[in-house]
């Protein structure tokens, strides 16, 4: 099977990185048919990038299996993730992942590998990491809840 095959090759690699004496950094997009979901707590698939000296050389998928943005981070905590790209991430969560020392970025929509250029093009706002978000669970892009404070 070629995507078995490409894991372990893929986990081979992040190994290898693991043990240079480079620092990796890992970042995580939530992702729903193969574009950025919009609901960071509610993915139930992260990519995981891996990049070095702002080159990506890795990444992997990785399923969720928990729910609930507790869960979440704790799941990419597991995975050594140091940053998040999203669209939308509710308060808690973003003061969750603060208090970890997890960086969530959010404001992305579409392709991941396309937010992934622009964080290393360093093509980011420099507040556009306190997006936040009255409510967690609307799905209605129009409602007011989903406009910046």
């Amino acid at each position: 099977d070629l995507e078995s095959l490409e894991v372990t090759y893929l986990d081979n690699i992040c190994d290898i990185l693991e043990q240079l004496p480079v620092s990796v950094v890992n970042v995580a997009i939530p992702v729903d048919n193969d574009e950025i979901d919009h609901h960071f707590g509610k993915a139930k698939l992260f990519y995981i990038y891996q990049v070095v000296k702002d080159m990506v050389v890795g990444g992997f998928k990785c399923p969720i299996t928990k729910t609930g943005h507790e869960e979440v981070i704790k799941t990419l905590l597991e995975k050594h993730v140091n940053i998040v790209l999203c669209d939308h991430v509710g308060r808690e969560a973003l003061e969750f992942a603060l208090s970890v020392n997890m960086k969530i970025i959010g404001g992305f929509t579409g392709k991941p590998i396309n937010a992934i250029y622009k964080l290393l093009s360093k093509d980011i706002k420099e507040d556009q990491h306190t997006h936040t978000y009255e409510c967690d669970d609307c799905h209605d892009e129009a409602c007011d809840c989903h406009k910046k404070k």
